[in-house]
């Protein structure tokens, strides 16, 4: 959250918004020909909040023991991995899945093992969609992810020895593939939902879903075709038409106003010249596998429900079903050639189907979680709404963190960062000796007074003095950041009495501190002129004696110092 209400950072959410991209009915289609030999899955699961990463074999029947992949507490929107299990890609973020969008930090974190070691190596804070991994080996791999309206390529190089992960990233298309913005607020009116690359790592293809999630787009482009479009598109038609900007593709819509495309199936499955893809029945429920050439004409289509992913291994096609209703959940082997899919006599079933999704076959288990070595620099911020307060007021305060991980290691601007606003809040009545804890912060419930953002107020009224201290602890993602204090002072209530005698007037009262200086104050043309001074007793109480005030204007001020601010009040006589 920055100071200004109008600049409160967003982009924190990105990974949140793309990777809870919901289990869409979407249909695959099927072979009967015989199942090679049963590969590993790999699959995301949701259990006890926890969206994570885990490996099994085909049934994952009850009683077996999957290997966890990600740890608890972080949690996995998308991700993709290599064939043979070694690599994996994924937008993660740390913190529980019901914590406030803007309490949890975010990464796209590429891993890999060689040699029984495994490495971590952050990419990006942002990614949109779904991240892919093409030309995967033991030393390479080339990863691509979308983020800002633009496809990212990292080419990543492994040491054979030691796995570390090195590389340089580039943006392979700042044209082709955006969001329509609105014309009124300049915010999207759709958001990415799935990204495929062929297999040469050329041709791309994604689904855009309207905010309202009643309409789709398709695009269809080549990569390292650069070039930022002249203005912003402002509808998906215009957008559409940045899509086909080789002659090689005709433009591709949603094939009729009746049916949507759902991100759980695009895959290009015959090198780059077929496009799979699904549709759904936004009125009817039923979904439609399709295969789409590239020139635009439906070459097959099947009527399928309930099918989730399509993948491939090895030159095998397959694919993972729930078939609502029935709660029959299973795997099974689309044959090698997209042309004759076809719906398979049987599945093999798994014992957790229930709550298992987006599955990945590979020849071996991928690596377990391991957290980067390098990490996001941590920029905190902490203020509070004002530095000076009446007795038993409460302030308001601001804390959140910018982080950034830029694509092409740009620059750190704040303008560009992500920000989490967890973090630890303490305050302290006695000049620092000692704080005492007050609570986590959050972002959940911020509020705006006058053109600021503000994460909560203080527990309870300031009676004294009070130094408030907040720290960002850091996580997997994050560095630590230093603690931030601000002290905010509190100007103690002043009560005056006058008991007047003739021409005498004994002046006193009460002070809401103890201790300290009060002095007697008398108004002159020439401005406040001194008259006496007092000791505030142990109970607050104070008196000047009785004496001679000629009628005017007064005020009684006590003296400041480390446990109080000054307290003035003023009266005539």
């Amino acid at each position: 959250m920055t100071s200004s209400t109008r600049a409160r950072l967003s982009r924190a959410a990105v990974l949140a918004s793309a990777g809870a991209l919901a289990i869409t009915l979407v249909p695959a289609v099927q072979s009967a020909s015989a199942a090679p030999v049963t590969p590993l899955f790999t699959y995301r699961t949701a259990v006890n909040g926890d969206t994570s990463l885990y490996s099994n074999d085909a049934a994952g029947a009850p009683g077996t023991t999957p290997d966890r992949i990600t740890k608890a507490g972080y949690q996995v929107y998308s991700y993709d991995v290599s064939g043979d299990g070694q690599t994996t890609v994924a937008c993660m973020s740390q913190g529980a899945a019901s914590a406030s969008s803007y309490d949890r930090t975010y990464a796209l974190l590429l891993t890999h093992k060689v040699n029984g070691i495994t490495k971590s190596f952050v990419l990006s804070t942002f990614c949109e969609s779904n991240p892919v991994i093409r030309n995967a080996t033991s030393t390479s791999a080339d990863v691509f992810w979308y983020a800002d309206d633009t496809i990212y390529k990292f080419t990543a190089a492994f040491d054979a020895t030691t796995a570390a992960i090195s590389g340089t990233t580039d943006a392979v298309s700042t044209g082709q593939f955006v969001a329509a913005k609105s014309t009124t607020d300049g915010l999207p009116t759709e958001y990415a939902t799935a990204l495929a690359v062929s297999d040469d790592g050329a041709d791309a293809a994604m689904i855009f879903r309207s905010q309202s999630a009643i309409a789709s787009r398709l695009c269809l482009n080549a990569l390292a075709v650069k070039g930022a479009p002249a203005t912003q598109p402002t509808s998906p038609a215009a957008a559409n038409l940045l899509c086909t900007a080789r002659a090689k593709y005709a433009p591709l819509a949603t094939a009729t106003a009746k049916y949507i495309a759902v991100p759980n199936i695009l895959a290009f499955a015959d090198g780059s010249s077929t496009l799979a893809y699904s549709l759904v029945d936004q009125v009817g429920g039923n979904s439609l596998g399709a295969s789409l050439t590239l020139a635009g004409a439906i070459a097959n289509q099947h009527a399928l429900d309930n099918v989730y992913s399509v993948r491939k291994l090895s030159g095998t096609w397959w694919a993972w079903r729930d078939n609502a209703g029935t709660s029959e959940f299973g795997i099974a082997t689309l044959g090698s050639d997209p042309a004759t899919w076809t719906a398979p006599a049987t599945w093999t079933a798994r014992g957790d189907g229930a709550t298992t999704y987006d599955y990945i076959p590979t020849s071996a288990t991928p690596p377990a979680y391991v957290a980067p070595a390098v990490k996001a620099a941590a920029h905190p911020n902490f203020a509070m709404s004002a530095s000076l307060v009446a007795y038993r007021g409460r302030p308001a305060y601001q804390s959140y963190n910018l982080y950034l991980k830029d694509p092409t290691d740009a620059t750190y601007a704040a303008a560009n960062a992500a920000e989490v606003d967890k973090g630890a809040l303490a305050w302290s009545t006695n000049n620092r000796a000692t704080y005492v804890p007050i609570g986590n912060t959050s972002g959940a419930n911020v509020f705006a007074i006058g053109t600021r953002w503000y994460n909560g107020y203080a527990p309870s009224g300031l009676y004294r003095n009070t130094w408030f201290r907040w720290t960002y602890a850091g996580d997997d993602f994050t560095e630590a950041g230093a603690p931030i204090e601000r002290l905010v002072k509190v100007a103690p209530t002043v009560t005056v009495y006058k008991a007047i005698s003739g021409s005498y007037t004994t002046v006193y009262g009460k002070v809401t501190r103890i201790g300290g200086t009060a002095r007697l104050d008398r108004k002159t043309s020439l401005g406040w002129r001194s008259v006496a001074y007092t000791t505030i007793s142990s109970t607050g109480t104070w008196t000047f004696g009785r004496r001679v005030l000629s009628r005017g204007s007064y005020r009684v001020v006590t003296y400041p110092d480390a446990n109080w601010s000054t307290g003035v009040r003023t009266f005539l006589r």
